[in-house]
């Protein structure tokens, strides 16, 4: 490898960011834009690259651009933002990729009470090396996450209102070991939502889902119940949950019920706890307890600040995790976060290269704990530093027990 590839991908999009930042500054200094454009590099070292008993270390680079916007329109807002990075390994020279992610939407209201929101969310990067159940890779696993949403609520803040709408994803891996993971499903949902105080909304609400493993020749159905409520008792505290009861029949697409197929179905309580606490100006706390199967676990994530270059793939049966974040603003400029990551997962057999031949069942545990600290020296620079500790222990031979450090640091340029 050239002593000089690492920082290839930066000498290419650095001109492109800062002609096209030159080009923005002077619409910047005159009024506030609703458009920012960047770039971003950063590096990462990783002690345990592939996720395996084994441990093998490697470091990569991280460059790119990024842009966005958020827009008022009227009664409407439109959003979007955008990153691309092209990820350089120093040893692992296989895996070098182009990731990107793209999150975009518009909510819009009219004066009858009519209101709702459109998204799309698209996500690729390096998927997990050891996620569990199917086979660990040491080649180049690109993992595609799609999402298109679309709702749409009747009543406003009245006492009563309606909503309902859609949702389809879709999970796409490049490497063919991996084919069993794949899936694609539409999820169409209405209920009914009433306001007995500013404070407290509750819903209900009835969800049907539809989908298939396409390679794999397996179909599945799911219904659920959702109970839903948001309370707010202070402004420095809001609390979202819901519980839900579904079941999930899994059918091999030929009419035919293999045990391994069986085997994943679902009947039972599933739900989502998020609580948001700001007990002071500079402190800002965020708890969530969720329990669900791993196709919406996968999504989960969507909703959270996730970091860049984070695989959201979950091929468990059951996955239930807690978490815990803290963001503290030290300074004006400085800002530390911290967290805590805690998941206990049931696994199956159905996406082994062989599904269909036993009837294995295992679990794992998983644990992952990080620190960052971000500076922001000036209102377009912001520097940044992060370390995390991760470690996984099994039973049934599903999941390889593995333990990784991670550090980084990256640096970011942008024109707001």
């Amino acid at each position: 490898m050239h002593k000089n590839a690492p920082l290839r991908p930066l000498c290419r999009l650095a001109p492109l960011a800062l002609a096209a930042a030159a080009a923005l500054a002077p619409a910047v200094r005159a009024e506030p834009n609703p458009y920012y454009l960047g770039v971003t590099a950063g590096y990462t070292h990783e002690s345990n690259l592939f996720r395996a008993t084994q441990a093998t270390a490697d470091s990569f680079w991280s460059a790119g651009l990024l842009a966005g916007l958020d827009q008022p329109i009227g009664r409407q807002r439109l959003y979007a933002n955008a990153n691309v990075r092209s990820n350089q390994f120093r040893e692992q020279e296989q895996l070098d990729n182009v990731s990107y992610g793209i999150n975009a939407g518009l909510d819009w209201e009219t004066i009858n009470k009519l209101s709702g929101t459109f998204s799309v969310f698209s996500n690729r990067n390096l998927a997990n090396f050891s996620p569990g159940v199917v086979q660990a890779t040491t080649t180049k696993n690109l993992e595609t996450t799609n999402q298109v949403l679309a709702r749409v609520q009747y009543g406003g803040a009245g006492l009563l209102s309606v909503d309902g709408g859609a949702i389809w994803r879709r999970l796409d891996y490049t490497d063919p070991s991996y084919v069993g993971a794949n899936f694609e499903q539409t999820t169409g949902f209405v209920g009914l939502k009433a306001r007995p105080s500013g404070a407290l909304t509750l819903g209900v609400a009835l969800r049907a889902t539809r989908g298939e493993y396409p390679d794999i020749a397996i179909d599945f159905d799911r219904n659920d119940i959702d109970l839903t409520a948001v309370w707010v008792p202070t402004g420095l505290s809001t609390l979202n949950a819901r519980l839900s009861y579904g079941k999930q029949k899994n059918k091999a697409a030929n009419g035919a019920t293999p045990l391994s197929v069986e085997q994943r179905d679902f009947s039972g309580a599933t739900g989502f706890l998020g609580w948001d606490y700001k007990p002071t100006g500079k402190l800002s706390l965020r708890t969530t307890l969720s329990r669900d199967t791993g196709t919406e676990t996968s999504f989960l994530r969507l909703t959270e600040e996730a970091p860049n270059l984070i695989a959201f793939g979950d091929v468990s049966r059951l996955t239930t995790a807690l978490s815990f974040t803290a963001r503290y603003e030290v300074t004006a400029k400085i800002v530390a976060n911290t967290g805590v990551l805690l998941q206990r997962r049931t696994l199956s057999d159905l996406f082994l290269p062989t599904p269909g031949i036993s009837d294995e069942r295992g679990r794992d545990r998983f644990g992952r704990v990080f620190l960052g600290l971000t500076w922001m020296p000036t209102l377009h620079w912001q520097l940044g530093c992060n370390v995390a500790h991760e470690k996984r222990t099994e039973t049934g031979g599903l999941a390889v027990p593995y333990s990784a450090n991670t550090a980084g640091c990256s640096a970011q340029y942008v024109i707001r």
